[in-house]
């Protein structure tokens, strides 16, 4: 407890202070109780089944070797499962089971995910978009994210997350807009 002396600024300090601490030093510890099996015993000992969704495989920000990674240590931990079986036995009780699925149906799922989840024997479900596949269009945080850097936005990700909290009419008429600022660019 503070003595309460301490004023409201100073309050604000230290928990700002704390929080950046905790922001920091979070990711340490997962490395560490991921590193000396800690957060596998724990996983297991919860016995509940999981599903890992995944999006964009072999990019720079998840590598195709960070994924081999992640399939060679969730097929030695728990039983790699189709969702359909994890589904159907949540109903039975307890299990270590995981279910693998990749949303958004981008190429890389196909090109870089599928041939490792092949050789490593691993079941997964795909959810893809027909609708942009029949139309020749691609996500529309994609189509953004490049049209950004096509117009050379100083900051893509931060008009992204702005993209990302308005109301659909509103975003339709923003992404709109980024298409006529952009009519030079072709997805």
């Amino acid at each position: 407890k503070l003595p309460t002396s301490v004023t409201l600024a100073e309050k604000t300090f230290l928990l700002f202070d704390f929080l950046e601490m905790k922001r920091l030093i979070t990711p340490t510890l997962h490395a560490l109780a991921f590193a000396n099996g800690s957060s596998t015993r724990r996983a297991k000992a919860l016995a509940k089944g999981r599903i890992l969704s995944f999006h964009g495989v072999g990019d720079e920000a998840f590598p195709a070797r960070a994924f081999k990674r992640v399939l060679a240590y969730l097929t030695r931990n728990f039983k790699v499962v189709s969702l359909d079986t994890l589904v159907t036995g949540a109903n039975e009780g307890l299990t270590d089971e995981i279910a693998l699925t990749f949303d958004d149906g981008l190429r890389n799922n196909l090109t870089v995910a599928y041939p490792l989840l092949k050789e490593y024997g691993t079941p997964a479900t795909f959810f893809v978009c027909p609708g942009l596949i029949e139309n020749g269009r691609w996500l529309w945080t994609h189509e953004a994210r490049a049209r950004l850097a096509h117009l050379r936005s100083p900051e893509p990700e931060a008009e992204l997350t702005r993209l990302k909290s308005l109301g659909i009419k509103e975003r339709t008429a923003a992404e709109d807009d980024l298409r006529r600022r952009s009519a030079g660019f072709t997805p």
